[in-house]
């Protein structure tokens, strides 16, 4: 082999070669290079302020009550419905923005690693079909039931036409005993599935990492045994001969 031709095949080798690192390494990267929620920072602030009036209003109610009459006392239930509603309200913002978030992670994940167009993946059905084409059990992996549970809330959230609970949601420990959604059980609900996106993100990356990078004797038997089937010699000759060019 020519000099030039050596030094053109060694360059081909190493852009691989560089390819692929980059493309794996941003692969198990991708939760560290994910900004945090920051809504729920906002969300957070605003509960808190909205709580301190409804607490105090409830505290000068109670310390009052003996000295007010029945107008006066109306007054003071419609503030505090006014308050809890805006705490339901902003309840319900945070756990969709949270499923939004995640959902639009989850496809960018497969998208880069996969190379496909994820706006076939309208649907959580279809992504969880496409993964378990590619060897990976989501409903294996940790963080899979919270996030499970957190799609379900979401969906309750906007699509139903009523605050009570129903049959999708009635199984999640927060919902289970009650008859309406209410902002302790929102909130308590939050709290306990706020960092299973994340650990269900990490989870699928380091499937997909081992799907696309990583190859026993089995798994590469299987995709001889694959081309084989739709090869000739010939052709599976030239498929060996370009396989060695690019090492």
């Amino acid at each position: 082999m020519c000099k030039s031709k050596q030094r053109n095949k060694q360059k081909e080798s190493y852009d691989i070669l560089i390819e692929r690192s980059m493309n794996r390494d941003g692969l198990l990267s991708f939760i560290e290079n994910l900004e945090g929620n920051c809504f729920n920072e906002l969300v957070f602030e605003q509960t808190e302020r909205l709580q301190k009036k409804l607490n105090k209003i409830i505290e000068e109610y109670i310390e009052e009550q003996n000295k007010i009459n029945d107008k006066e006392s109306s007054y003071l239930h419609l503030d505090t419905e006014f308050y809890y509603e805006k705490l339901i309200a902003l309840s319900e913002m945070n756990i969709v923005y949270a499923y939004k978030d995640f959902e639009i992670n989850l496809k960018k994940l497969i998208g880069a690693a996969y190379g496909v167009d994820t706006k076939q993946f309208y649907k959580w059905e279809t992504i969880m079909k496409f993964l378990k084409l590619k060897g990976i059990n989501p409903s294996s992996l940790e963080g899979f039931q919270q996030v499970s549970d957190l799609k379900n809330i979401n969906n309750h959230i906007k699509h139903s036409v009523s605050p009570k609970i129903d049959k999708s949601i009635k199984s999640i420990p927060e919902f289970s005993k009650e008859e309406n959604i209410e902002y302790d059980s929102l909130n308590q609900f939050y709290k306990r599935i706020k960092n299973a996106p994340l650990i269900f993100l990490d989870s699928i990356s380091s499937e997909v990492d081992k799907d696309l990078y990583e190859f026993d004797s089995d798994k590469l038997r299987s995709i001889a045994e694959e081309m084989a089937l739709r090869m000739d010699e010939e052709t599976a000759m030239e498929l060996i001969k370009e396989l060695r060019r690019l090492y």
